[in-house]
């Protein structure tokens, strides 16, 4: 055994949660040790006193002995004591305890434990207190991740202002044990703290002792947090767990963990599973359980087999005053076998479901299961055969029909799976397309399934396909982030349109979308006509991946024909709600919307697209199309331009937010990728940045409008472009078109002066007043000046070309 010394920590405070008074009849520390050999259990050096009769204090002649209960003080004249093991000899996997051998140890701030060890493969040194009483603000200390431990008797006597804790002070936290009997009225709280500086790590409690008769609450309130419940033959706490923000508390492999209630503000249990030996942990809540309105996450690190199986997780006594549902958890941690679906698998497993019970003796139990797993095994099918006809020649792994009891992947190798002709509802409880599995769409086909997952392969290979199609899907589809790949639809031949519509053929996704991952719409690079058009009708607010529109990649032959006729070749997406393309995301997105290649968005309708998470970014040229009589506002976002954004249709185009370009900090443009195109109708700024920096395109009939309500910067500068030389070019030379979008109470009497262009000196010198044409209401007329704009040296930054409107009689200018 070798030899270790122990050392504890007495720090100062100023406050006391109980009178010191009250402990009058104790024996005191007097002050700490400063030497390397220790005193704390003994008197060596004056280091205990006790009161005599007249109340003063008096030196001990011993140090801590039965017959006498001890106090350790708020305030003491140094903040460490030294513990000295005794010197003995003998193996060091031998366990070493030290007794303190007083009656009980009252402490009132903290109690420090450092295991210091002459071998590193020396056991933790146990410290025993037969009874060991935690004061308000008192508690067990730690400097380091050597995990001494403690046993014997605590009771816990701190409040829910002033709770009694076993605090980690050390870097990066920490390990600490607890073997002692925790005790502690229904109003006493016990917490686990770290540190709270930048050098905080995370910080265990492994209890393995009986919390029987604590009727308290443990705290643990930051993800840094975790409480392992390692009692051998499971916990049982009387009182209450509270867990929040990402906390952790543990039941490890094969323990079953017993409290009286638990609370949880986004705190999460987690639950050992050792398949190997069949061992499971649970956890078992004899009162309350309070989630606060949230789910509680509870991890699994188990290995799901093929075959279903079902565990119990959570258990609520039958005399429960609270009620559980599947829909207050969620679940993660887990793998599943076989291998050969491990690309879909650990991307996203659907097949894990909850259920809750109630069994003979009245309690109610949450469980998880998972139902049998079924994949295509189609290689050497005819590619006209359906791997959904449940008549048909089957391709699945278990040779049977399609069942509700089972879930489904299409992912082995490539296989082509084609869906029937018509309406067809999969019967089965999910599906999952993923790895190099293809599902292939043709003619008119109405498909529906409810619980749809789409997984992103990691060859970056097309997984749908609709050809010469116009197929619907229906249900909820699930598309996980997957190594930043993208899920992949790739439709052609939906050009050559009839009875007047714009396309011959259009794919429908009116599923409801979910997940985080990438959708990618593309078109075919070696069809005749590739023209690909998709339709997205669901309301999407929960989706919070990205869209991309692209064509495949070209090269050679096809790299001409596409540069040549790009129409023929590119996507068009259709949305007619601004929730069809997704919802917030949990940081901004610079290419939440994707439009690359000559894709193009087309609007149904007048639309909004503010959410602040969802950028759009522009890559080669990207397209939007709104309908004349129509508006679509893309506002609070930022576009991040890589090429030429182009405008289309009679309708109005808004942009706000601040453009932003393709260096590192989003606020250089270069020459070609800076391009605002508008080929018909109009725009209009709704912030002064929107076109800052943008060399703006007006084709001939296509116009700016500006908004006369506008206040602030917008009204002063209008289109503001200070960052580039060559800020608006008109087709043929002519004029800037601006019309004026009149406020509701506009009064011809009242003086209006606004901002129309704000543009650097350089770009100033090639523009003349005369070269902006304002469009004024009837019995109006506007004059433009130029204001140059200083800065606090006197130096010209910029000029605003201002416009003031009047009546055609006289002029009415206004500064």
């Amino acid at each position: 055994m070798q030899n270790r010394i122990l050392s504890v920590i007495a720090a100062t405070v100023t406050s006391v949660s109980i009178a010191a008074e009250n402990y009058d009849s104790y024996v005191w520390l007097r002050q700490t040790d400063k030497a390397d050999s220790s005193s704390f259990f003994n008197n060596d050096n004056g280091r205990w006193q006790k009161k005599d009769a007249d109340g003063q204090f008096q030196l001990e002649s011993q140090g801590p002995h039965a017959g006498e209960k001890y106090y350790v003080p708020f305030k003491v004249s140094d903040t460490k004591i030294i513990l000295t093991t005794p010197n003995v000899t003998g193996s060091a996997e031998s366990p070493l305890d030290y007794v303190f051998a007083g009656d009980e140890l009252v402490i009132a701030y903290r109690f420090q434990i450092v295991s210091k060890r002459s071998s590193s493969t020396a056991d933790d040194a146990n410290v025993r207190i037969d009874n060991l009483v935690l004061l308000g603000d008192a508690g067990l200390y730690s400097a380091n991740d050597n995990p001494a431990t403690v046993s014997g008797k605590c009771t816990v006597k701190g409040t829910m202002s002033k709770p009694s804790t076993w605090f980690n002070a050390a870097k990066g936290g920490g390990i600490m044990i607890l073997k002692s009997k925790l005790c502690g009225g229904s109003d006493t709280y016990f917490k686990v703290k770290g540190r709270t500086d930048d050098n905080r790590g995370n910080v265990e409690l492994k209890y393995l002792g009986d919390a029987s008769e604590f009727y308290g609450t443990i705290l643990l309130d930051t993800k840094y947090e975790r409480f392992t419940a390692a009692t051998s033959g499971g916990l049982n706490l009387a009182g209450t767990l509270s867990i929040k923000n990402g906390a952790v508390f543990d039941v490890p492999t094969g323990s079953i963990a017993t409290i009286g209630n638990l609370v949880s503000h986004n705190g999460i249990v987690s639950i050992g599973a050792d398949n190997v030996n069949s061992l499971y942990g649970k956890l078992l809540i004899k009162d309350k359980i309070n989630l606060n309105k949230e789910k509680l996450s509870i991890y699994y690190p188990r290995v799901f087999k093929t075959e279903a199986e079902n565990v119990e997780l959570v258990g609520l006594a039958a005399d429960s005053s609270s009620s559980m549902a599947i829909n207050d958890f969620d679940i993660s941690g887990f793998s599943v076998e076989p291998k050969r679906l491990a690309v879909c698998t650990n991307a996203w497993m659907p097949n894990i479901s909850f259920s809750v019970s109630k069994i003979e003796d009245g309690s109610c139990v949450l469980s998880a299961s998972h139902r049998k797993y079924v994949y295509n095994d189609a290689a050497g099918k005819d590619e006209d055969e359906s791997i959904f006809l449940p008549g048909g020649v089957t391709s699945w792994s278990d040779d049977s029909e399609i069942s509700s009891e089972n879930d489904y992947y299409i992912g082995v190798g490539g296989i082509g799976c084609y869906s029937p002709e018509g309406s067809y509802i999969f019967e089965g409880a999910s599906l999952t397309l993923c790895d190099t599995g293809k599902l292939f769409f043709k003619d008119e086909t109405d498909f529906t399934v409810q619980d749809f997952r789409w997984v992103a392969s990691l060859n970056d290979v097309v997984q749908l396909q609709a050809w010469n199609s116009s197929s619907i899907i229906r249900g909820n589809i699930t598309i996980p982030k997957v190594l930043d790949k993208t899920f992949r639809i790739q439709m052609w031949n939906g050009g050559d349109p009839k009875n007047g519509k714009e396309y011959n053929h259009c794919f429908t996704i009116a599923s409801e979308l979910y997940g985080d991952g990438i959708l990618g719409l593309t078109s075919y690079s070696t069809a005749a006509d590739a023209r690909a058009f998709y339709n997205i009708t669901g309301k999407n607010n929960n989706f919070a991946g990205c869209i991309h529109l692209f064509h495949d990649a070209f090269g050679g032959d096809n790299k001409d024909k596409f540069e040549a006729d790009p129409d023929k070749y590119c996507v068009t997406l259709y949305v007619s709600d601004s929730s069809n393309l997704g919802g917030p995301m949990q940081s901004f997105d610079k290419a939440s919307l994707l439009l690359a290649n000559h894709s193009l968005l087309k609007t149904k309708g007048s639309l909004t697209f503010d959410e602040p998470t969802r950028g759009w970014s522009i890559n080669g040229v990207g397209r939007v199309h709104v309908y004349a009589d129509e508006t679509l506002v893309v506002a609070n976002k930022q576009i991040t331009y890589s090429g030429e954004f182009r405008k289309e249709g009679e309708g109005l185009l808004k942009l706000g937010g601040t453009a932003r370009f393709t260096d590192a900090a989003h606020e250089t443009p270069l020459e070609g990728t800076n391009v605002l195109s508008v080929a018909a109708g109009s725009v209009m700024p709704t912030d002064v940045t929107a076109f800052d920096g943008l060399e703006v395109h007006f084709a001939a009939g296509a116009k700016l409008v500006l908004d006369l309500s506008a206040t602030g910067d917008l009204a002063k500068y209008g289109m503001c472009n200070v960052k580039w030389d060559n800020p608006v070019v008109v087709d043929g030379g002519a004029a800037l078109p601006v019309h004026l979008k009149l406020p509701e109470n506009f009064d011809k009497d009242a003086k209006y002066s606004f901002g129309v262009i704000t543009v650097n000196p350089v770009a100033a010198a090639g523009i003349d007043a005369d070269e902006i044409a304002v469009k004024v209401p009837t019995g109006m007329k506007a004059s433009i000046s130029k204001v140059e704009n200083a800065d606090e040296n006197g130096n010209v930054v910029s000029v605003t070309y201002v416009c003031s409107l009047s009546r055609a009689a006289f002029v009415v200018v206004v500064r």
